[in-house]
């Protein structure tokens, strides 16, 4: 399947193609928008930070190649069409739509904060395991001890009964 591309348009026109995007604002600009907005702005923090506006996105859905993807399941963290949500595909999960990057937000979903997410739990796994491998460690060392002080034990029984043995063929 051929990946096609999403055009973001201004947000203030809507008409043209957003071309940058002012973090300050935090929203998306064609050229022209840009400079009537900040021109009247006396604040030298607004930047301009140029987009390749074509943002590459599956638009179709990998299961209703018909159909475009228009939701998001917070739940499987995967893009879906209507369809999968009519289907059942997604039954009792949390869905939003894919243009609504204020939910999106409120969910505090970005590529950051799920990868923090997944930083945390391997280093949490990594801690498990070194553990783990601390603990086994314990345990071939209590073997260890466990085996020579049966070894040192065997050792005194068998040389205890050797001098009875002897004793007795003494007597």
């Amino acid at each position: 399947m051929d990946k096609e591309k999403l055009i973001k348009y201004c947000d203030f026109c809507v008409i043209k193609n957003a071309s940058c995007l002012c973090f300050r604002c935090n929203n998306y600009f064609c050229d022209n928008c840009f400079k009537i907005f900040h021109d009247l702005k006396k604040d030298k923090e607004h930047k301009k930070e140029i987009l390749d506006i074509f943002v590459p996105i599956e638009l179709k859905c990998s299961k209703h190649s018909q159909i475009l993807n228009n939701l998001f399941c917070l739940d499987e963290k995967e893009i879906c069409c209507s369809m999968c949500h009519f289907k059942n595909l997604h039954t009792g999960h949390k869905l939003i739509e894919i243009s609504d990057e204020d939910s999106l937000k409120k969910e505090n979903f970005t590529i950051e904060n799920e990868m923090n997410n997944f930083n945390d739990i391997s280093n949490k796994m990594i801690g498990i395991k070194n553990k783990i491998e601390k603990e086994i460690e314990n345990i071939n060392n209590m073997f260890d001890k466990t085996m020579d002080d049966l070894k040192k034990s065997y050792q005194k029984k068998y040389e205890s009964l050797l001098k009875e043995e002897n004793n007795l063929k003494e007597d």
